[in-house]
């Protein structure tokens, strides 16, 4: 066991390393999902050994910000990595009803591209660099990238 590897990851992840979790911990996860985290999940020797929780603390003027956005006739997207109940516990809070979730920097690319080919154009907030770089500044609808 002293040389067994860990792993650290998502769900997914450890399944690709043929690791499952027992249903209890399945529902654990889920409920911690479910309220807004995103949980690190820690393996070793093929048997799921804890989990690690983490959370996002909105500023306490996000909300306010993005009612300002919509009221300007904006439309808000969250696109993000994280799973889809955390995502959209985000959203719940923030009053986003239109979000991506479990998307990859490449697909998040790919949404901005659609929404720019329906003749939308496009701001983000906190994007990576290849999103920078994709042009369509603007101010008809914003893509809120976290």
């Amino acid at each position: 066991m002293a040389d067994a590897p860990i792993l650290l990851g998502n769900r997914e992840w450890l399944a690709r390393h043929a690791i499952s979790l027992l249903s209890s911990q399945e529902e654990e996860t889920r409920r911690l999902e479910a309220h807004g985290h995103t949980v690190v999940l820690l393996a070793r020797a093929g048997v799921l050994a804890g989990y690690i929780a983490l959370s996002d603390t909105l500023k306490p003027e996000a909300k306010a910000t993005v009612s300002l956005l919509r009221s300007l006739g904006l439309t808000i997207w969250i696109a993000s990595g994280d799973n889809e109940r955390t995502v959209a516990h985000l959203a719940n809070q923030l009053g986003i009803q239109d979000f991506l979730a479990a998307t990859s920097p490449g697909g998040k690319a790919e949404h901005v591209a659609k929404l720019q080919g329906a003749g939308e154009v496009v701001a983000m907030v906190r994007a990576s660099k290849p999103l920078h770089q994709s042009g369509g500044w603007g101010s008809r609808n914003a893509l809120l990238l976290y």
